[in-house]
């Protein structure tokens, strides 16, 4: 899932990379106690900016439900200053 999520980001599918490095994220959680690989660090951190830069673009086109859901994603990863901000 990891590389999987790798390629798809490589290639400009965002999308379809976010979808496999999460599933890979609740995977690995769910066997290693909640621990984190190097791997989802790395991830996790590229994925929660990219929620963040995503919930930002949807607010100034007044968006602000895409924008909240975007922000509530990166959240749900990890703790995020800038998301917690602007949902606040």
């Amino acid at each position: 899932l990891y590389m999987s999520g790798q390629s798809a980001y490589d290639r400009g599918d965002k999308e379809a990379a976010f979808n496999d490095w999460m599933t890979f994220m609740q995977k690995e959680s769910s066997a290693f106690s909640g621990r984190k690989s190097t791997y989802s660090r790395s991830i996790s951190s590229r994925v929660m900016s990219e929620y963040v830069a995503l919930g930002n673009e949807a607010a100034r086109a007044g968006e602000h439900h895409k924008a909240y859901k975007m922000w509530q994603k990166s959240l749900e990863i990890g703790e995020n200053v800038a998301a917690r901000i602007a949902i606040d």
